[in-house]
């Protein structure tokens, strides 16, 4: 049995191993393929952070998550470039960096998400699906987040795109569509996202609700939750916090069921195997981690501390899952410095087609086909965008991580060795370099932002009962014309 908090020793071994051995990761598998794939499938588990995706994942021998999860590439170490939604997804769609696509910026010096609308991504960044689009793919997305109705550019290019609701029924829709596609005379390849939802529910859940919602896991995958929770989480396994993180765990589980659905109609229509699948979290969730670290700082416009996102860039919210499904990539987990900036380019590297010089991540294919070494263990991983607070930036290199939060503050961890980052290290030689790359990347002219969409009502309740936007009058709406006549 695995102690509580383990996760994070769990999570320094691995990266340790990373960084010692990733080369050996690297050899050439003869039995490999560089087979292309004809479709792609993109599929974000909003709001999941990487413990608990290890938890929900791994568990219950011959449940469907579980064989699924056996059967993907597994990357451990992939970062997320920004702690919230807008930003982070508009990286994955554009393989740019929040710098480079102009999403969610504020305008004013301190961000607050409550009540002010940021940008989205500027007009000349080209999406994923307006490139697929043009090169002929059909292109739909059937998503849960109303940020992709609200004009943030994430619904560019898709030739089809529907808002639905609970996870059931996006799984629903997409299998529906597959089965319906496959059985076209002559179908077009095709690029489906699909965006879940039921993980960022858990900041509206009740305290009552949580060990009812914890309760519907098996005690075997309870176990593997409190194993998995962050740490002083549940040292109580009966007290609420400990509670509200197993039933956010299972959010992950129920998700990962409907996925499990989608893939297996994948199989049985004969589409997997010309189908490339990523799985990916956009960002994670705080419970209550550096709720400590978060009062000191005291720079919460909301004076909120502890939980959510967007307010940090600790692990807990950079730190996601990604799986990566292929016939041509075995089943295993790896361990090496990744982006969601990455996987746009290998998106397109594996369909065969060029991603261009302007993408800022870079291709995995042939680390994923084991043609190639690991991405390089002293890569940089860069992040920004907060949501409720002052500008924060920071860099990842080599098992080290610096947090800037302007104007010469900031703090300095070794990942291995305090993988919770809780002991800001001072005067480490490697800090001028990191201090150094991190300001060279944060002075990069940015691409511009466009201006904040207007909202409707009926938009911004959407986006008020997540949490977001309370304090922002709607958009009236036009008055209708009026009759004109003659005496």
């Amino acid at each position: 049995m695995v102690a509580r908090g383990s996760w994070a020793h769990a999570a320094a071994v691995g990266l340790l191993a990373g960084l010692l051995g990733v080369a050996c990761s690297g050899e050439p598998d003869a039995r490999a393929s560089p087979s292309r794939a004809r479709n792609l499938l993109i599929i974000c588990l909003d709001t999941v952070r990487f413990d608990a995706m290890r938890a929900a994942g791994f568990v219950e021998e011959g449940a469907p998550r579980r064989t699924w999860s056996e059967r993907a590439v597994r990357l451990g170490f992939a970062h997320a470039p920004a702690p919230w939604t807008v930003p982070s997804v508009a990286s994955v769609l554009t393989g740019r960096d929040p710098l480079g696509h102009g999403a969610g910026v504020f305008s004013r010096p301190v961000a607050n998400l409550d009540d002010e609308v940021p940008s989205p991504i500027a007009p000349g960044v080209p999406t994923l699906a307006e490139r697929l689009t043009a090169e002929g793919f059909e292109t739909r997305a059937y998503v849960a987040h109303p940020w992709f109705e609200s004009g943030y550019g994430l619904e560019r290019g898709f030739s089809h795109l529907e808002l639905e609701e609970g996870r059931r029924r996006l799984a629903g829709k997409a299998t529906v569509w597959l089965n319906w596609h496959t059985a076209e005379k002559d179908p077009k390849p095709f690029f489906l996202y699909l965006h879940f939802m039921e993980s960022h529910a858990n900041l509206t859940w009740k305290k009552g609700m949580y060990k009812s919602r914890g309760m519907r896991l098996t005690p075997v995958t309870q176990e593997a939750a409190r194993a998995h929770a962050p740490a002083g989480a549940c040292d109580d396994p009966g007290s609420s916090a400990c509670w509200h993180y197993v039933a956010y765990v299972q959010s992950v589980a129920e998700q990962l069921n409907s996925i499990a659905r989608v893939l297996t109609t994948l199989e049985e229509t004969g589409l997997l195997e010309q189908t490339l699948v990523m799985l990916y979290s956009d960002h994670g969730e705080e419970f209550r981690d550096h709720e400590a670290a978060g009062r000191a700082r005291g720079v919460d416009p909301r004076g909120i501390y502890g939980l959510g996102h967007g307010q940090s860039l600790y692990e807990e919210l950079l730190h996601v899952p990604v799986w990566i499904w292929h016939p041509s990539a075995a089943g295993r987990r790896e361990e090496a410095p990744v982006s969601l900036l990455d996987l746009m380019p290998t998106a397109l590297d594996w369909l065969g087609l060029d991603g261009g010089k302007e993408l800022d991540g870079q291709s995995l294919l042939p680390w994923l086909l084991r043609g190639a070494p690991a991405p390089a263990v002293d890569r940089p991983l860069f992040a920004t965008r907060i949501a409720y607070g002052p500008e924060q930036a920071a860099i990842l290199r080599g098992g080290w991580k610096l947090v800037s939060y302007g104007q010469g503050a900031g703090a300095l961890f070794n990942l291995v060795r305090d993988p919770g980052e809780h002991q800001p290290v001072q005067g480490a030689p490697v800090l001028d370099v990191l201090a150094s790359q991190l300001a060279e990347w944060t002075a990069r002219a940015p691409v511009g932002t466009a201006p904040p969409p207007s909202l409707s009502r009926e938009q911004l309740e959407r986006l008020e009962s997540l949490g977001y936007l309370g304090g922002v009058p709607a958009r009236e709406p036009e008055p209708a014309p009026q009759p004109t006549g003659s005496d």
